[in-house]
């Protein structure tokens, strides 16, 4: 059995439920484009020491632990801990909303991955001023969030719709987007993480969804897929940005 086909068995053997997308597909396949971009854009690395916050449900370790060492800090949920440690990664329970900081961590990675984390944390400027603390110097921070241009969340709110998750969500383990500002503009977070000591290497807007088949209504699927393609960039699903310590 190779490393993934351990991870899949270890990570993936449940079916999951989705409301947006098919439980024919895994986690790891429905985020398989955003996972390819990021090894893209950080030059597929090798023998790297690697940091994830928040690794659930896996993906990243599926798509970056082959080859480096993974690290996942987070909450942990139904035994997800053991699954991680038990498919190759190392797992150390954090809440983010605490702002501690693990001495243990600190100077240690090469690679800092923060996917699709930063809008479900309430305190933004202190989250991310502590988990810088854990890149080693020169190494690379790679972050993705909510667009809050997204052509998809303006249709939304002219339909009178919600773009939030419910405030309950903030009791749950896994937080929604609540009603806090979790939803930003890549100029606004590039000025951060400068005022925070990094250099940006880049950061801009860029659509990043899987493909329609995959959308629990694929009629569905299909025009989201093609009326985000026809706004400017300006109104991308989301926003990346890559910095340098």
């Amino acid at each position: 059995m190779n490393f993934k086909e351990n991870v899949i068995r270890e990570l993936f053997y449940e079916q999951h439920n989705d409301v947006l997308f098919s439980n024919k597909y895994q986690y790891y396949q429905i985020a398989e484009h955003r996972f390819n971009r990021a090894l893209e854009q950080l030059n597929y690395p090798n023998n790297k020491t690697i940091i994830e916050i928040g690794p659930f449900p896996g993906a990243g370790l599926y798509f970056f632990g082959e080859n480096n060492k993974v690290i996942g800090i987070g909450k942990d949920s139904s035994g997800f801990s053991k699954k991680f440690k038990n498919s190759g990664g190392e797992f150390i329970e954090m809440d983010f909303e605490k702002r501690k900081i693990n001495e243990s961590l600190l100077n240690k990675a090469d690679i800092l991955l923060v996917q699709e984390v930063i809008e479900h944390i309430r305190q933004h400027y202190s989250f991310l001023k502590n988990i810088l603390n854990y890149l080693k110097k020169d190494g690379i921070l790679y972050l993705t969030t909510n667009n809050i241009f997204y052509s998809g969340y303006i249709l939304k709110l002219m339909l009178g719709k919600n773009i939030y998750d419910s405030i309950k969500s903030e009791i749950e383990e896994y937080p929604g987007h609540t009603r806090y500002y979790d939803y930003y503009d890549y100029k606004e977070l590039s000025q951060v993480l400068e005022d925070l000591n990094l250099e940006i290497v880049s950061s801009g807007r860029l659509n990043m969804y899987p493909p329609y088949y995959m959308y629990n209504n694929q009629v569905k699927g299909i025009l989201k897929n093609l009326t985000i393609k026809l706004f400017p960039k300006r109104y991308s699903t989301h926003i990346e940005i890559i910095a340098k310590k």
